[in-house]
């Protein structure tokens, strides 16, 4: 039985954790960096375990943290006119790692 509310609470944590979902949370961890939005995103997927970049366009790029088919955070990476600007959304109160993945980029 523990198993199986276990189970059931990752589910919903899953389904609540995507797409927009995890856009509608607060911003953890923000960054501002010389570095194009593509180098930072790409310094933050290289410095983060379990990573997914996604190129949304417009100077839009997604770099999210994936375990076991649940996504436990993501960067938003933008250009902006001196560079870019990272934002860190997590998943919940008990994610970890993620936002460290940016501290040797910008």
């Amino acid at each position: 039985m523990r198993a199986f509310l276990a189970l059931a609470i990752l589910s919903l944590a899953g389904c609540a954790t995507t797409g927009t979902g995890l856009l509608e949370r607060p911003v953890d961890t923000a960054i501002e960096s010389t570095k194009s939005a593509q180098a930072l995103a790409s310094c933050i997927a290289d410095h983060m375990a379990g990573s997914n970049l996604r190129d949304e366009g417009g100077g839009h790029i997604v770099v999210t943290r994936v375990s076991s088919s649940v996504t436990l955070g993501r960067w938003d990476v933008y250009s902006t006119p001196s560079g870019s600007r990272a934002e860190w959304r997590k998943a919940s109160v008990l994610t970890t790692g993620g936002h460290d993945a940016s501290i040797s980029c910008p």
